[in-house]
């Protein structure tokens, strides 16, 4: 689904007859349900507010069955299944979420920015320089007869 569409998608107001408390906001996202033995279960999440959601789901629900629900930028929420129609589900949470739980669901982008001033460019790796020169010699020639030593140790010893 587009950016563009999912900008576009406002709340709807509760009906008559509506049981959800709070507005109804539509996604259609991919999310992961997990049933009471915790095993994931790749689904669809319809529409969300502040009481249930429905889902798309491959696999057979009963009603009354206690499930979770992952919302990507939320949490994970445990939720009633209250009806089903063929792969279609609609569920209960056994708590209301806040708003802001419900509004931070399934953020428009999954990836996140970095932001590092110019300024501090420079600094984002340090800066290598050699060793003066005797440095190095001493490094190299401490280094080789260590080797020797070694070599001798091990064929004497």
């Amino acid at each position: 689904m587009s950016a563009a569409l999912k900008h576009n998608m406002s709340a709807q107001p509760l009906s008559r007859g509506d049981r959800r408390a709070g507005d109804r906001r539509s996604v259609a996202e991919a999310s992961t349900l997990r049933g009471p033995d915790d095993a994931p279960i790749d689904v669809i999440v319809g529409d969300l507010s502040a009481s249930g959601f429905n889902i798309q789901c491959p696999k057979p629900l009963p009603i009354g069955a206690m499930v979770q629900l992952g919302l990507p930028g939320s949490g994970r929420f445990a939720a009633r299944v209250v009806r089903s129609d063929g792969d279609t589900y609609g569920c209960e949470f056994t708590e209301y979420l806040s708003d802001v739980h419900v509004s931070d669901a399934f953020p428009t982008t999954n990836v996140a920015q970095l932001f590092v001033a110019p300024s501090e460019w420079e600094w984002a790796e340090p800066k290598l320089g050699k060793w003066p020169r005797p440095v190095r010699a001493s490094v190299a020639i401490g280094g080789t007869l260590a080797l020797w030593a070694a070599i001798l140790w091990a064929l004497l010893g």
